[in-house]
């Protein structure tokens, strides 16, 4: 996983904003949409969960490649 390799790094604040955006942003509007909008109820849920771990993979996988990662201090 490529948060957990990035957080090892040092780039913490990073890992954690874009979980925390994530989560609020697309795992809970998704799972209102799925689960409410679309009547898809508990597997709405569930679709939401894994679109918002699709979407913050993406996220850690362009930072990754980006290298800005590197730069980060450790204790």
């Amino acid at each position: 996983m490529f948060s957990k390799g990035l957080r090892a790094a040092g780039d913490v604040k990073f890992t954690v904003l874009w979980s925390l955006i994530t989560t609020i942003g697309v795992r809970l509007l998704a799972s209102v949409l799925f689960a409410i909008v679309f009547d898809m109820g508990v597997i709405g849920i569930a679709f939401a969960m894994s679109l918002d771990w699709c979407v913050r993979a993406v996220v850690f996988y362009i930072r990754f490649r980006g290298g800005k990662w590197k730069s980060c201090r450790l204790i």
